[in-house]
Parts: C-alpha cells; structure tokens; sequence
C-alpha cells in the first residue's frame, strides 16, 4: 500500500496496524516537505468557484478553537482529498432505537479492554467486522457477527465468534435475525460502513449531485466536467489505497500543467454518464459505481498513460489478487503471511500462515498461490504480468479505453454488478456483504492491510488486498 516513490521499513510486517501506517505518513510528509505547507487545525467551510473572469476557486477556512480567525483565499486548483471514511452509515433496523445498552459505529472503535464480560453484536461481516470480532474474541462474554446478505459462514474465524444472519429487529437488550434465532446483547457494534459528505461544497454551484455512496457526474471518478480544476482525490474503494492515490494526484497535476489535454466539458459529461448507463444496465447498483476492484489496474494504466508517468508495476496486482484470496480461505490467518517482491512482475511468500509449512500459501500443491493449477502467480493463467489472460503481453485488454470489457474504469462490463471476483453470494457481490468501510476493513485502520519487507514498496501496496 506504500507511495511508489517511499517504500515500508524493511523490518515491518505485511499487514501493518494503523499506528505505523501513521508513523509512515508523517514520515513520508516530513521527507517530502510538505509539512510546511499544512494549516493544522483549520475547518474547510466553503469551497465554491470564485466570481469574475479569472476563474479558479475561493476556499473560506476557520481556526479551531476560542475566537477562531475565518479568511477567505483564491485558488487556481483544489484537490478533495477528505477520503470517505468520517461520516458513518446507520443502518434502518427496526427497533433499533430502543436497543438498552450500548451502541458504537466502527469508526469510535480503538481497543478491546472497554468490552470486557460484555455480551457483543456486530453488525456487518466485512472487514472491519471480522478484525473487531477476532479483537474481542478473548476479552467479550460473547461475540456475534451477523452477516448482512452473505449466504455463508466467514471462514477461519474461532469458535468464540457465533456467525449469523442479517439482523431484522432490535429489542432492547437481543438482536433478531433473518433465520429466526436472536442473541443476547449489551453492545450493538455498527460495521455498516460510510456515506459521502462533503459539507464544505456547494455542490450544485459545481454541477454535482451525491446521495446513495454516488458522486456524478465525474469525469474518471476525479473531476466534475464543467470544473476540471476541481479533483476529486480517494473517492473510489476496493482500491490498493496509496498507489491508487498516487496515480490519480499525478493524473491531475498533468492535466493542469497541460500535458494531459482533457476533453471538453461536453464530452466528459457524456462519457460520465455513458459509463454510469452501462453500470446501471448491468444491474449495478448506484451505491456500487465508485467501486472498481479490478477494474482499478486498468484505470490506473489508462491514467499512467494519458497523464504520461509510470504506471504501477505488475507485481503490485499479484500480491493484491492473492493477498484477497488468502483472506477468503482464513479471515483469521491471512495477516500471518509475509511477501517479498523480487522484481517487477515476480514475488514470494515467505511466510503463509496457512498451516501446511511449504511456505507457498496454496493449499493445491502447484505453487502457484493462487489455486488454479497453472502455476502463475496472479491468477490469470498467464505469465506476462498484465492480468488479461493472453500470454503475449501485448496490452489488447490491458484497459487502453476500447470498451473491450477490460476493466479499465470506464464503465464497461468488468465494473459493473461489482464483479470484483469476490462471489459473496450476495446480491451485489461483494466479498463484504455488508458495505462497510468499503473494503478497507480496518475500524480506523485507514485500510492498512498492508507492509513489507521489500525493498521497492510493491509488496506493501499489494497486501491491502484483505483489507
């Protein structure tokens, strides 16, 4: 999950816990200089476009605390990049305002000791759910994860932790769920995700509307068409956060410096909604057009190529694609593994966590970590690391914008009804099932299911997979 141009420590592990990815951040913040230039404790009140010829943007900000001092500044450009994981999503469940005992959304979650003897519900069997209850496990008198539309079981997980279905009703002191059974709770424990908000924007000044988890019209999920200067930074999710981050900063700067020409206001508008139609068409839901899954390597290519930069490496898809799977076979093992990138396009495991001790992480035997008896490594059945399956390497579904289905983010039918090759079994298809943290998985992990002992950063982006 690294910046490509600032790798992990090689002493930290795959999976790191969100305290080092902080320490990471500032880091990152303090070699780059860009602390210098960072308002701290300031509130974003208005961002709106600024009147007269000149264009750009005025951003109105205020000083935290006692008397704070309000200014109002002109910009040329301003980049959103608030992320989507500060305003919870509470879920209509009948009764639930009459729950007796205590209710938290994931995101107030910081450590087990608070829920000690205490009989706990979770709501929502993502990620974020399945690594709180694998916290609380030791400490809470009971446990419960309820799934929310996932037929079956969440694997690996201990026998403290009773699995169940969506819940249907709260009385005050139970859960109901869909099979019938119900549960006894002092805690009810919110993993059901977040909303967009943007409190700050005036949102029809610019010409954007948001509500259901959509943002639109976007132009490549970054930019409102009639005010390009205005971008739009970590909107998506199931994304390998940092590299994806990275490729659209970089998008963005180049078409403001102009070597990126974007297209006129008319057509991004129509490419916009065009690809929104096709999502819609295939029975995608609104609330799942942000989510690109796969289909996030071919849009980070088609941003390397317009935006003329390097794009992210093939080995960074391999160890994400495999790093799901191994969490899809064990919730509870797969943050045991380790990975070490050897080159571009090649890695290994060093340690797998899986319990057979050959250290490949498969469970077949043919080596090739990703169960499909062919031996390749990112599970495509080909060897030339672009992730379409055709052996040559020559780019023919590598997401070049052709509508040829190759997941390239423009709105074709690898993006739509979410088919990330997760088969949840729910209706959306999601591996979650439950919406929440939108894959990232962490209760204020800030998506961190990653780390290295490589040298090149590669393997630390790719390991946000299980997240």
């Amino acid at each position: 999950m690294a910046f490509p141009d600032f790798p992990f420590e090689e002493h930290l592990p795959s999976f790191l816990p969100h305290g080092e990815v902080l320490a990471y951040l500032e880091r990152y913040a303090a070699r780059s200089g860009v602390l210098q230039h960072i308002r701290f404790q300031q509130l974003v009140e208005d961002v709106s476009p600024a009147e007269g010829p000149g264009g750009g943007w005025s951003v109105t900000s205020r000083e935290l605390g006692a008397g704070g001092r309000r200014r109002t500044e002109h910009f040329d450009a301003v980049m959103v990049c608030t992320g989507h994981y500060a305003t919870p999503m509470v879920p209509h469940i009948p009764g639930l305002d009459t729950f007796a005992g205590q209710v938290l959304h994931s995101r107030e979650y910081r450590r087990p000791e608070p829920f000690a003897g205490r009989a706990v519900v979770l709501l929502g069997a993502g990620p974020s759910g399945v690594d709180l209850a694998l916290e609380l496990a030791p400490v809470a008198r009971s446990v419960t994860l309820s799934r929310r539309r996932r037929s079956t079981p969440v694997p690996g997980l201990p026998a403290a932790v009773a699995q169940a279905p969506e819940a249907r009703a709260v009385r005050p002191g139970s859960v109901l769920f869909a099979d019938g059974t119900a549960a006894a709770a002092e805690t009810l424990l919110l993993c059901t995700g977040y909303r967009y908000s943007f409190p700050f924007l005036r949102r029809g000044a610019v010409g954007l509307r948001a509500a259901e988890g959509l943002v639109a019209p976007l132009y490549r999920h970054m930019l409102p068409p009639r005010h390009p200067t205005l971008a739009f930074v970590g909107l998506c999710s199931h994304v390998c956060p940092f590299p994806f981050f990275h490729c659209q900063v970089l998008f963005f700067l180049a078409a403001l410096a102009g070597a990126c020409v974007l297209p006129p206001a008319g057509r991004m508008l129509r490419e916009a909604a065009e690809e929104l139609r096709r999502h819609r068409a295939g029975a995608g839901r609104r609330r799942r057009f942000h989510r690109l899954g796969p289909a996030q390597w071919g849009y980070c290519g088609a941003l390397a190529r317009l935006g003329g930069f390097a794009p992210l490496p093939p080995v960074l898809r391999g160890i994400y694609e495999e790093a799901r799977r191994s969490r899809e076979r064990d919730a509870a093992a797969y943050r045991r593994r380790r990975y070490r990138v050897l080159d571009a396009e090649r890695w290994e495991v060093l340690s797998d966590g899986d319990g057979d001790g050959d250290g490949d992480g498969d469970r077949d035997g043919d080596g090739g970590r990703d169960g499909d008896k062919d031996g390749d490594r990112n599970g495509d059945g080909d060897r030339d690391g672009d992730g379409n399956g055709d052996r040559d390497g020559n780019g023919d579904r590598d997401g070049d914008g052709d509508k040829d289905g190759d997941g390239d983010g423009d709105g074709d039918k690898d993006g739509d009804r979410d088919r990330d090759g997760n088969g949840d079994g729910d209706e959306d298809k999601d591996r979650d099932g439950d919406g929440d943290r939108d894959g990232d998985g962490d209760k204020d992990k800030d998506g961190d299911g990653d780390g290295d002992r490589d040298r090149d950063a590669a393997t630390a982006a790719a390991a946000t997979a299980a997240e």
